[in-house]
């Protein structure tokens, strides 16, 4: 999925890992770098800046090539970019989330790494626990307008992982309470790879002005839990996801053509799911998307 940032990239291999939940699987980000096509609501960046001694200029231009990088932010415990349409995406790492039992180095141990690109960031590491509880929340003020938003987990289980046979839950909840939920049988996870999980999508509207909350929790089971890193929670806008649902609208082409057209001419974010149940059993890419006109240009959700 693209129009995120160039820290993330993955390697083709890494993009091929799938672990499957609820009618979905979770999947990675292209993280393609992008000058904005829009200038940043300046409530935003000048926020921003203040809280990065390194960006000197606040000449609009060299904030915008500066942003669509990222940058982190309230002591790295955040990282804000613009992807290429000009739309507000964050992360919160490890350390912004409410992690219960991490202030016991016994259960959960909190440490500095460079991972995926991003240098000394911290991230969680679960040595034993019963009970798995993880909290975030972001005010929906900084987020883009009219724009679709996915909030996800990156998290990956070490070789030496246990305990994971209860599904995990992963819940986001919106503005009014309404929430999405989803489960995870992580025990069919490749070990040692990092995987992109859902917790849920929205779009940014007067409907859902205010806070967003967003979990990831398994404590029903009572097993105890060994071996889940948590690298961070982004919240990432203009994304187009996969539905096999009804008659949901479906692209089936041979692998990579209609992706690298799409993907050149409306420089959307799109997911591509593998699938081999077509006829002859061929290997296929399959599309999928839904839009609506929001603002004047098209957005994706």
């Amino acid at each position: 999925m693209g129009n995120v940032m160039t820290e993330l990239e993955r390697n083709s291999k890494q993009q091929s890992s799938r672990a499957e939940y609820h009618d979905a699987k979770p999947t990675r980000h292209d993280h393609t770098p992008a000058t904005p096509k829009k200038s940043l609501p300046e409530s935003t960046w000048v926020a921003i800046i203040k809280d990065n001694n390194f960006i000197k200029s606040t000449q609009q231009q060299k904030v915008n090539e500066i942003l669509s990088k990222g940058v982190y932010w309230d002591s790295r415990k955040k990282k804000y970019w613009v992807d290429g349409n000009g739309n507000n995406c964050f992360m919160i790492f490890a350390n912004g989330l409410k992690i219960t039992w991490s202030d016991n180095p016994n259960y959960w141990y909190l440490q500095k790494k460079s991972e995926l690109g991003d240098e000394n960031i911290t991230i969680a590491q679960l040595r034993n626990v019963a009970w798995l509880e993880v909290h975030g929340k972001f005010n929906t003020e900084d987020l883009t307008q009219g724009v679709w938003y996915e909030v996800w987990f990156i998290v990956k289980l070490e070789r030496t992982s246990y305990g994971w046979e209860v599904p995990v839950n992963f819940k986001l909840t919106l503005p009014g309470d309404k929430s999405q939920n989803y489960k995870l049988n992580m025990k069919d996870m490749d070990k040692e790879k990092w995987f992109e999980i859902r917790a849920g999508k929205f779009m940014i509207s007067k409907d859902n002005e205010g806070v967003i909350q967003f979990s990831l929790f398994e404590y029903d089971g009572g097993s105890w839990k060994r071996g889940l890193i948590i690298k961070v929670c982004g919240c990432v806008g203009g994304v187009v996801w996969l539905e096999l649902e009804g008659d949901a609208v479906v692209i089936a082409v041979v692998a990579g053509l209609l992706k690298r057209r799409l993907e050149m001419e409306v420089g959307a974010a799109w997911r591509w799911e593998e699938c081999s149940g077509f006829s002859g059993g061929e290997e296929i890419v399959v599309a999928g998307f839904w839009w609506q006109v929001a603002g004047g240009r098209w957005g994706c959700g």
